[in-house]
């Protein structure tokens, strides 16, 4: 006569071995996914920190006198400013527009990430008396 306990014995054991291994596939993707967000969260962090920085320096240069601005060599038409803050390195690009009147202002603002250069521009016109 065979024992009923130890016929299924077999699959008990076959059972415990698939939940170990759906499990284990389920942490491993769920592992991937939160380094892929951790990397994602930090990217959109740098762009921000970017984008505020750009923000900043235009809000700077816009709260003065152009005469103030290029007297102090914060901007300069036909050449290039340059600075950093923190991992990140802003240069402001100034020209005369079309029209003498119109500078045009960029700044941007550079950060390497993951061995790669990423930047942030922004630009705008200035009516200068």
């Amino acid at each position: 006569m065979i024992d009923s306990d130890s016929a299924h014995g077999g699959y008990v054991l076959i059972d415990v071995l698939m939940a170990l291994l759906i499990f284990s596939m389920s942490f491993f993707a769920l592992y991937g996914l939160t380094e892929a967000s951790y990397y994602k969260s930090q990217q959109a962090s740098n762009l921000s920190k970017a984008v505020s920085i750009a923000w900043k320096t235009m809000e700077r240069l816009a709260g003065r006198s152009w005469t103030e601005n290029l007297t102090k060599k914060e901007c300069i038409p036909g050449d290039k400013v340059v600075g950093s803050e923190g991992l990140f390195e802003w240069t402001v690009y100034a020209d005369w527009d079309i029209y003498p009147e119109l500078l045009e202002v960029e700044t941007q603002v550079k950060w390497l990430e993951n061995g790669k250069v990423c930047s942030y521009r922004l630009g705008s016109l200035y009516y200068v008396d």
